[in-house]
């Protein structure tokens, strides 16, 4: 793979791994206590909406990494995979 498809295809991962990220975090409801409770619950909403955030993103990107590391895996020959390019 050319080194601009690698800068591509990454680039195209993270906008996606950030938009479904955004798309969790604004499509729960706001977390935290009743605010004539508690003065610190905007606070402590936006706390658990950035953890979340980062939970999600790393975890989107963790999937994506092992489904590369998997791809790449299968194309090099060794004695547990069948060589993929005989003629070679």
């Amino acid at each position: 793979m050319h080194e601009t498809a690698a800068l591509r295809r990454t680039a195209g991962y993270t906008a996606v791994a950030v938009a479904a990220s955004l798309g969790v975090v604004f499509s729960l409801p706001e977390a935290g206590l009743p605010t004539f409770l508690d003065p610190w619950t905007p606070l402590f909403g936006a706390l658990v909406q950035t953890k979340l955030f980062f939970s999600t993103f790393t975890t989107l990107l963790l999937l994506v990494l092992l489904a590369t590391y998997g791809r790449v895996y299968r194309e090099f020959p060794n004695r547990f995979t069948r060589d993929p390019h005989p003629e070679l």
